[in-house]
């Protein structure tokens, strides 16, 4: 019973801090989609990248909305030719 109240807690955590990681992605997104647009980009790396800026998100406390869509950025389009991408 102790274990699963535990299980619980750590996973409403988890929920409420990826949810957190999203909205930041999104909104960043949003702000500089005029600087994206006409950018390509292989979305077939969006779930590495993804991953990449939560784990960026996860081990910074400071900065980590800048560093973990920075990293989330580099990895989205990594390997795209002619992706001159903008400052974060």
């Amino acid at each position: 019973m102790v274990l699963k109240a535990l299980l619980r807690e750590e996973e409403l955590a988890l929920v409420t801090e990826m949810l957190e990681y999203r909205n930041n992605l999104s909104r960043r997104l949003l702000n500089r989609l005029s600087e994206l647009a006409g950018q390509p980009v292989d979305l077939a790396r969006f779930a590495p990248s993804f991953r990449a800026g939560w784990e960026e998100w996860r081990k910074r406390a400071e900065q980590r909305e800048e560093a973990s869509f920075a990293v989330f950025l580099s990895a989205i389009y990594a390997e795209v030719e002619g992706t001159v991408l903008p400052d974060c």
